[in-house]
């Protein structure tokens, strides 16, 4: 955004413009893309041009798509905060009793992995959902898996951390792989660059369901569960 002043004769020159907070604003009108006010400069009015790169009755649906791609990124995050903290004793205790694989990730790694993808699959949910017509155009199929999905992700960490159920919580994943895959499919379909976001995600969710699995299977005494 920028400020000048239109040229007028006997009008002393600005050396800030931080000193135009001092002037009194009259009036404010649209013109394309830009904001045009009066103003008075030691006591003359002054016509001041403020280019905003677009028109200001857009700005309130600037603001309102702001808003609603940061609350499809905070969406999914808020079960994931949740987890963390209702997992965490856990994580710490129970975790490392079990019969673990070499290659399993380090523990320090999830928290940051997880932000990164539940942020990621928030922004992709809103190109569906805003290129899709909304939850009643094409996009309802599309963000119905994301929803059932988001569901399925949350309930895996109780399962696994909280009930110590390595049976269920490994049919669950797979579930919520098959979830997932659905999801990539037909956000590619309204919006490619949303399926391709989700890639990493879907990637990620089959390391850690082949964790889950070997969990499983090299710690017999915990099957029954």
């Amino acid at each position: 955004m920028t400020c000048r002043l239109k040229k007028e004769k006997n009008v002393p020159k600005l050396k800030k413009i931080n000193e135009l907070e001092l002037c009194h604003v009259d009036e404010m009108r649209d013109s394309d893309a830009q904001w045009i006010t009066t103003v008075k400069v030691d006591g003359k009015p002054v016509e001041m041009v403020i280019d905003t790169g677009c028109p200001r009755t857009l700005m309130p649906e600037i603001m309102t798509t702001v808003w609603t791609v940061v609350g499809a990124i905070v969406l999914p995050n808020l079960g994931g905060w949740f987890g963390a903290y209702y997992n965490a004793a856990n994580v710490k205790t129970w975790y490392p009793t079990l019969k673990l694989p070499s290659w399993r990730p380090p523990n320090y790694l999830f928290g940051p992995v997880w932000t990164v993808l539940y942020s990621s699959m928030g922004y992709a949910s809103y190109l569906v959902w805003r290129d899709g017509g909304g939850f009643h155009g094409g996009a309802h199929l599309p963000l119905t898996l994301y929803a059932s999905q988001l569901v399925l992700n949350w309930a895996w960490s109780p399962l696994f951390f909280v009930a110590h159920s390595l049976k269920w919580s490994l049919a669950e994943i797979g579930v919520l792989w098959v979830n997932v895959a659905a999801c990539v499919y037909t956000f590619h379909q309204v919006n490619p660059i949303a399926g391709y976001i989700l890639l990493p995600y879907f990637a990620w969710l089959s390391v850690a369901s082949a964790l889950n699995y070997v969990i499983w299977r090299d710690n017999p005494e915990k099957k029954e569960k």
